[in-house]
C-alpha cells in the first residue's frame, strides 16, 4: 500500500489572498486521535484510577468522544497547516 500524503490545493483570491484546500490522510487523523487520548489519559484525574493508568474506554465515557475528537482536530489542523505551508513554500 502506498503511503498517503497530504494533498494541498491553492486558489488565488482577490486582495492578495490565497484559499487552501487540504486533504488529510486517514492515518494522520487516527494517529492524532490516539495521541490525544494518550496525552489526556496521562493528566486526567478520575476517581479510582492512578494518574496515567486510565483505560481508554473509561476515559471516553467520562470525557466524551466529542471532546476528544475536538482536541484531536485542533492537533490535526495545526500539523497539517504547518506541513501545507512547507509544501507550498509559503
Amino acid at each position: 500500500m502506498a503511503k498517503e500524503e497530504l494533498i494541498v490545493k491553492t486558489t488565488p483570491l482577490p486582495q492578495s489572498r490565497i484559499s487552501f484546500e487540504l486533504e488529510i490522510p486517514s492515518e494522520t487523523c487516527k494517529t492524532c486521535v490516539n495521541e490525544t487520548i494518550s496525552t489526556i489519559s496521562r493528566s486526567a484525574k478520575i476517581p479510582g484510577f492512578r494518574l496515567g493508568k486510565i483505560p481508554k474506554q473509561v476515559l471516553i465515557q467520562r470525557i466524551g468522544i466529542t471532546q476528544l475528537h475536538a482536541s484531536a482536530l485542533e492537533k490535526i489542523i495545526d500539523k497539517s497547516w504547518q506541513e501545507a505551508l512547507k509544501i507550498k513554500s509559503i
